[in-house]
This record gives structure tokens, C-alpha cells and sequence, in this order.
């Protein structure tokens, strides 16, 4: 088994719920309605979320800014 990991970035013309829209709405289906003959056993999104939390988190880390 293969597992590629994708890092992407979004066109400056898209928000951020624009290009989160447009993989989960558009792109996840696509993939999934040619798993089989792709051969994809499995397909996973990970989204960065806005939230207080997570910037409090990142600030105590000295973490980067969150990726598209």
C-alpha cells in the first residue's frame, strides 16, 4: 500500500470557507465516485478550523500560522 499526502494551497481569489467548500462538496465526491477504479482504499480531508482555541494553542506553542 502507497500513502501520498497531499499539502494544498488555495487561490488568492478564495476564502477560506470558499476553498474548504470546494473539497469537501466538489472534490471529496469526484474521489470517491472514482475510488474503485483509482484503486483508493481510503480518502481522508484535514481542514484547519478558525476558533479561539486553537489560536491560544498555536500562540503558546510559538506554532506557525495554520496552512490553506
Amino acid at each position: 500500500m502507497i500513502k501520498l499526502v497531499y499539502c494544498l494551497r488555495r487561490l488568492p481569489r478564495l476564502s477560506r470557507d470558499e476553498f474548504q467548500s470546494y473539497w469537501r462538496e466538489t472534490h471529496g465526491p469526484l474521489v470517491r465516485k472514482h475510488a474503485e477504479a483509482l484503486a483508493i482504499r481510503r480518502y481522508v480531508q484535514v481542514h484547519t478550523s478558525d476558533s479561539p482555541i486553537n489560536d491560544a494553542l498555536r500562540a503558546s506553542r510559538g506554532a506557525m500560522e495554520p496552512y490553506d
